[in-house]
């Protein structure tokens, strides 16, 4: 039966991939990712991870996806996957938060660092994971979580600063 269940799920994952990279809708493009993000969640319950599989539905099927459209929604695009910015000022306010990023960085790497190469114990429950991530791990686990939002924005500022130039 898992295998069974594996190779439904592969097919599901590569489907949706080939379906969101080949549709010309960017909505529905982000739809059929939350489905294939949703059949790699499927590959974690059959390794015996409901935790991993919890956190990457929610972190990435919930959270990544409202950030992605919400970019959608703010630049306006269309059918075609094109659309004009709307904010103004789109360089100040990559300025801005380059500058504040960076002093983020400088103040991680001033305050030390622990020894991150260390393995989480093994247990069935959720608390140990989770002491670990929101008690000692917290400050690296806030600079992941702000490199990875301000990549998306990021790249979304370029795509539509080079298709307002286009």
């Amino acid at each position: 039966m898992p295998l069974v269940l594996f190779f439904i799920f592969a097919v599901v994952a590569v489907a949706a991939a080939l379906v969101m990279i080949t549709h010309k809708n960017p909505v529905y493009s982000v739809l059929f990712f939350v489905l294939s993000l949703l059949a790699f969640a499927g590959f974690y319950v059959l390794l015996h991870a409901p935790l991993v599989a919890g956190v990457h539905i929610v972190f990435y099927s919930g959270i990544i996806m409202v950030v992605f459209l919400f970019s959608i929604m703010v630049f306006g695009m269309n059918s075609k996957g094109t659309g004009e910015a709307r904010l103004k000022n789109s360089s100040i306010i990559g300025l801005v938060a380059s500058i504040v990023l960076l002093a983020l960085f400088i103040s991680f790497i001033k305050s030390g660092v622990d020894d991150m190469s260390q393995s989480l114990p093994m247990s069935d429950d959720i608390k140990s994971p989770g002491d670990l991530l929101f008690k000692k791990y917290l400050f690296p686990l806030a600079i992941i979580s702000i490199l990875l939002f301000s990549a998306i924005l990021g790249s979304t500022f370029l795509v539509a600063k080079n298709k307002l130039k286009a």
